[in-house]
């Protein structure tokens, strides 16, 4: 929890999550690769911003349940 609460609080959390890497790979058996359909986009989104993001939401559930703000 530590981590992710210096994360958040410089504000790097941020720009670490739009860390996405995209592969474009060919269909097999594709007639023509001239079209749009013959690929298949591959989209790989850093592994650290989805832990963080889970350990902040519980952090954020938690202390929203400890000061009675969901209904």
């Amino acid at each position: 929890m530590d981590i992710a609460r210096v994360y958040f609080i410089i504000g790097y959390y941020l720009r670490l999550r739009r860390a996405i890497t995209t592969f474009i790979l060919r269909k097999k058996g594709k007639a023509d690769y001239l079209f749009l359909g013959s690929y298949h986009p591959i989209a790989l989104e850093n592994t650290l911003s989805k832990i963080l993001e889970r350990v902040i939401a519980d952090y954020i559930v938690d202390t929203a349940k400890k000061y009675a703000l969901l209904l």
